[in-house]
């Protein structure tokens, strides 16, 4: 079983990576170069609910750590 430091090290690579797709996606949407703008904000909407989750995870690991 992996300790507290190492799942949140792997919560913050996932927080991490989640900002720079959001990030892409968000560019994507709002230069309008896709073929289906819709289906973009769609997967944009998506992956934003995700990182969300990740983040959340995130500082619910932190938070437990620091209550130790």
């Amino acid at each position: 079983m992996a300790t507290l430091d190492e799942m949140i090290a792997l919560a913050e690579k996932h927080v991490e990576n989640g900002r720079r797709i959001v990030a892409k996606q968000r560019e994507r949407v709002e230069s309008g170069n896709s073929y289906n703008i819709a289906q973009a904000r769609e997967l944009l909407e998506h992956f934003e609910r995700t990182l969300a989750i990740f983040e959340s995870d995130l500082k619910r690991l932190l938070d437990q750590r620091n209550s130790n």
